[in-house]
């Protein structure tokens, strides 16, 4: 049975940290318009009730009152809450990989909205990235699933982290504690990231909890790249999305 409450767990970094790997978007003021463009959007889907909540998590300790004003000024304020600390406490090669997930951590233990999961689905979302057609992705996900995620084997084993659902079962045995594992540090030559380290974590963890490797309906993503600053929107007729789309159709097996 599907759970009654979709909770839309939005990661944010205002004030990134000097010295983050792969990442050309650092201007604070244009990362406050990225959350708050996406915000805004997304602020649409709760009034059309597809989701029950909004929480906005950010850990750069950063003024977030004009995010707050935006709330606000649509009357949605009972249903967003936002959690704030600094959590970039780490050296900055670690990644952001790292940092997300520990701030994930932070808001799982801090957000009123995310104290009694017994009935919500959580939808992790990097904050900057609208998912155009998350109704459909939510709609067509498993009833009974502990964790819901994209893996791909083509070009390299990973797992996308943009967008993850998961339940309180499947947070407490593949999320929690687990950020650590997610660092950028690698021995010299070897290729890494922390979405192939998830993927290691995700294969490692199919006998423990109940995983959906696949969305069923491939998200389009609109937003801006963090690492190249370039504008990321996917439409029904992206060469890349109809190719990804039709190789699931025909091809369910290939994983790109």
């Amino acid at each position: 049975m599907k759970p009654s409450n979709n909770v839309l767990l939005l990661t944010a970094t205002i004030t990134p940290m000097a010295g983050s790997p792969a990442l050309a978007r650092t201007d604070p003021s244009l990362r406050m318009e990225d959350y708050k463009q996406t915000l805004l959007l997304y602020l649409g889907l709760l009034k059309k009730h597809v989701i029950s909540h909004i929480v906005f998590a950010e850990n750069s300790g950063a003024d977030l009152a004009p995010i707050k004003r935006l709330v606000l000024d649509h009357g949605l304020e009972a249903s967003v809450e936002f959690v704030s600390f600094y959590g970039l406490d780490f050296d900055a090669a670690k990644g952001r990989g790292y940092g997300e997930f520990k701030l994930v951590d932070y808001a799982m233990s801090h957000a009123h909205f995310l104290a009694d999961l017994s009935d919500t689905m959580v939808w992790k979302c990097t904050g900057r990235y609208f998912i155009r057609n998350l109704e459909k992705v939510m709609r067509r996900a498993p009833a009974d699933c502990d964790l819901l995620c994209h893996c791909r084997d083509y070009p390299y084993r990973l797992c996308d982290l943009y967008l993850l659902a998961w339940n309180r079962h499947g947070y407490e045995v593949a999320i929690k504690g687990n950020y650590p594992l997610l660092a950028e540090n690698s021995p010299p030559g070897q290729y890494t990231m922390p979405e192939t380290h998830f993927r290691q974590i995700v294969d490692g963890l199919k006998k423990q909890i109940s995983v959906a490797p696949r969305f069923k309906t491939i998200p389009e993503i609109d937003g801006v790249r963090g690492w190249n600053n370039k504008r990321y929107l996917d439409r029904w007729y992206s060469p890349r999305l109809l190719a990804r789309r039709a190789v699931a159709l025909l091809f369910p097996w290939i994983w790109i």
